[in-house]
């Protein structure tokens, strides 16, 4: 019952979300070879 209480808390912290959004972004551009689209930021 813990382990799930900490897999809750940590699903509903938002940086947790921001953290996978910027790990998504990092892993397109490379899928995709736009290393030049890292100067845009």
């Amino acid at each position: 019952m813990q382990a799930q209480a900490a897999d809750a808390r940590w699903i509903m912290n938002p940086f947790t979300w921001l953290f996978i959004a910027l790990l998504s972004v990092d892993a397109v551009r490379e899928l995709l070879g736009m290393s030049s689209v890292l100067g845009m930021w």
